[in-house]
């Protein structure tokens, strides 16, 4: 589960600051893996919804099953790929639904530059019969300490096919701390 919201503050032609909501979406995903006999082979089930105000799809909800392969390539490397295909249902911002099959496809890598040090990079991408929808996100993060965590990342996400009004590519910057007890 995840939420992402934001205000900014406008000025009218009379001088004033009016607060205004430009970003408000809501994303809830859940993913399972059956491990197979092979080392690092994996079959997964994965489904999304999300409920984005503000977005190309104000909705958009995504099933997809497939296979999934992770190598080390060290004790401090790893990369996982995933590859499937899926079902899609959507609306659009201008109120236009669609459905549809697509084919998923992910790539995952995780690197300890230290031992209080982790970098990541995701990419992942889907592809229906009227647009490609991929996310990616690469993040840095640190222990602080014994209890606390910080994490920066840079995640973007793209459409393909989006109204006149709609801007193909959201970004987003974050910094999150995270307190372990």
């Amino acid at each position: 589960v995840s939420g992402y919201f934001k205000e900014d503050e406008k000025s009218t032609a009379d001088g004033k600051t009016t607060t205004v909501k430009s970003a408000e979406r809501v994303s809830l995903s859940a993913k399972a893996a059956y491990k197979l006999m092979e080392d690092g082979k994996k079959l997964f089930v994965l489904g999304t919804y999300v409920d984005d105000r503000f977005g190309a799809y104000t909705e958009y909800s995504t099933m997809a099953v497939g296979h999934a392969w992770g190598w080390e390539n060290s004790k401090d490397r790893r990369i996982d790929l995933e590859v499937g295909p899926g079902y899609f249902t959507g609306t659009r911002a201008n109120g236009e639904e669609e459905n549809g099959f697509t084919v998923r496809g992910a790539a995952a890598l995780r690197w300890r530059l230290s031992p209080s040090a982790m970098f990541s990079q995701s990419v992942s991408v889907e592809r229906g019969t009227s647009n490609v929808h991929s996310i990616a996100e690469a993040a840095l993060s640190t222990k602080i300490n014994d209890t606390m965590q910080m994490k920066a990342a840079f995640a973007a996400r793209n459409d393909t096919n989006v109204p006149a009004n709609k801007k193909n590519t959201d970004t987003q910057t974050s910094v999150t701390l995270v307190y372990s007890f």
